[in-house]
């Protein structure tokens, strides 16, 4: 008689499936198996069935994600300041308005930029152009847009024109450059009764003529 410890590893052996016996081959019983190349139409076949599983997972959206995309991809501008810049050659007068403009969407529309060019964007905000005059649109032609009078009546002109159209909501900024004849008068224009509606409006006058250091000599002047 076996004793009791052991009793039970042999009842568990024995109730295990007994496997079969290994048998033997030779190299004349193993036959090789074809292996069935899948045709063309097979090849369509599944790869139709495959687009229609991604077809139907990819249709799921969310209902409120379409929206929410178009409220991502819509550009919403605020305005900051306006500019008005005054270049006074000697031939002409040339009068500019322009709104500092910013998108709230910008970094949600553009999310692959670095950040320098997102520091980029900020440092210096898109400007649009709103109005633009020269001596020849106050009624001035060929030299006399250069004198005094045009530029005195075109920016009178510019003065009427922000105060009609709305952009006297922000702070101005004035860019004055060269010193033709025409910025006297657009000066003389802002001090007097013309520039009433615009001179508190200004926080800052820039002037951003160039100064030349070296170079190449100068042209000879013109003598009349």
């Amino acid at each position: 008689m076996f004793s009791r410890s052991i009793a039970p590893r042999l009842l568990s052996l024995a109730t295990k499936p007994q496997l079969p016996a290994l048998r033997t081959f030779t190299s004349s019983s193993i036959t090789k198996q074809e292996t069935k190349i899948p045709s063309f139409a097979d090849i369509s076949k599944t790869f139709s069935e495959n687009s229609n599983k991604n077809e139907t997972t990819v249709n799921i959206v969310e209902p409120n994600a379409k929206q929410q995309k178009e409220n991502v991809s819509k550009k919403i501008e605020v305005v900051h300041r306006y500019v008005l810049y005054g270049l006074f050659s000697k031939n002409n007068t040339h009068l500019t308005l322009s709104a500092v403009t910013e998108d709230l969407n910008y970094l949600k529309r553009n999310p692959n930029l670095t950040y320098n060019q997102q520091v980029l964007y900020y440092a210096k905000l898109p400007q649009k152009v709103k109005i633009s005059l020269t001596g020849g649109s106050a009624g001035f032609r060929k030299s006399a847009r250069g004198e005094y009078e045009a530029g005195f009546q075109a920016s009178a002109k510019m003065f009427n024109l922000m105060a009609e159209k709305g952009y006297l909501d922000h702070d101005l900024e004035i860019v004055v450059k060269e010193f033709g004849k025409g910025r006297e008068a657009f000066l003389d224009a802002l001090k007097g009764k013309e520039g009433n509606r615009i001179r508190h409006k200004v926080v800052r006058v820039r002037d951003a003529t160039k100064l030349k250091f070296g170079g190449v000599r100068a042209p000879r002047r013109r003598r009349l």
